[in-house]
């Protein structure tokens, strides 16, 4: 992991962000015949290996404290769907929305006993006037990006909202791992007549850096 020093304090890999409201259960209806198939040690989560140190925790190759654990996890909503068969437990930070009809951008993953899903992306628009939108771009420290979404969605009531919920691939790890990095980012929506632009705001971005460094803790590799 380029972005990660193989041992590591973890207090000081992210900044505390504040929590709002709980991520509705219905967000991830969809989502569950996409997982890959990254496994990761759970035993390692109860227990540190005995060539460590007392109250140090291993997940591939990062080093974390008990505490530092237990903080990152701590700004994440854990949902589980006791109707899904397939018994998928849901890793969304805390900042994410409870509806579509708000403004965000965040990561998320799913996790199935030793098997990780892949991580995910969604972004939500929130507007008076609808975008149809096609493509997202991104300014991050002076570069550009794009992102193409599939099956982006749509909603209205007096106002109206757009969204798209996508796994991430290997095409996209740049454009993530320079959002994890970013002190400020801008995120422009394009349309298939207008477009709108809003920056990505300090608690979107902190969360998306504790968001991959969690992902790749349960043995992910992004």
């Amino acid at each position: 992991m380029s972005f990660f020093l193989a041992l590591l304090t973890l207090t000081s890999c992210y900044n505390k962000s504040n929590t709002l409201s709980q991520t509705n259960d219905n967000l991830y209806s969809s989502n569950k015949g996409n997982a890959s198939n990254k496994n990761y040690n759970s035993d390692s989560i109860k227990k540190a290996p005995s060539s460590l140190k007392e109250n140090t925790y291993s997940y591939t190759n990062i080093f974390f404290d008990t505490a530092g654990f237990r903080e990152l996890v701590s700004h994440f909503n854990i949902n589980e769907d006791k109707f899904d068969p397939q018994g998928w437990t849901w890793y969304v930070p805390k900042s994410a929305p409870k509806s579509s009809s708000e403004d965000a951008i965040y990561l998320y993953f799913g996790v199935k006993g030793r098997t990780n899903g892949p991580l995910r992306l969604r972004v939500q628009y929130h507007s008076d006037d609808w975008l149809f939108i096609e493509k997202a771009q991104f300014y991050i420290k002076g570069k550009a990006y794009e992102f193409i979404p599939r099956n982006v969605q749509r909603d209205n009531d007096y106002e109206i909202w757009e969204w798209f919920d996508n796994a991430l691939t290997i095409a996209d790890k740049e454009l993530i791992y320079a959002l994890s990095e970013a002190k400020t980012a801008e995120i422009k929506f394009i349309g298939s007549q207008y477009y709108d632009i809003r920056y990505i705001n300090q608690t979107e971005l902190s969360d998306i850096k504790n968001t991959l460094l969690l992902y790749n803790s349960f043995g992910g590799d992004f």
